[in-house]
């Protein structure tokens, strides 16, 4: 399932890039590379 991230409230949505608007804060949504591991 397709992985996006909220730009402005960084927010993790799956399934939710068709509009690229967020539901929370209605930022601008950006696909996440699904093999790109989060750096702690």
């Amino acid at each position: 399932m397709p992985k996006y991230r909220c730009k402005d409230c960084g927010a993790i949505w799956y399934g939710w890039g068709e509009g690229k608007v967020c539901p929370k804060c209605g930022g601008k949504l950006e696909p996440v590379p699904e093999n790109t591991a989060d750096k702690k």
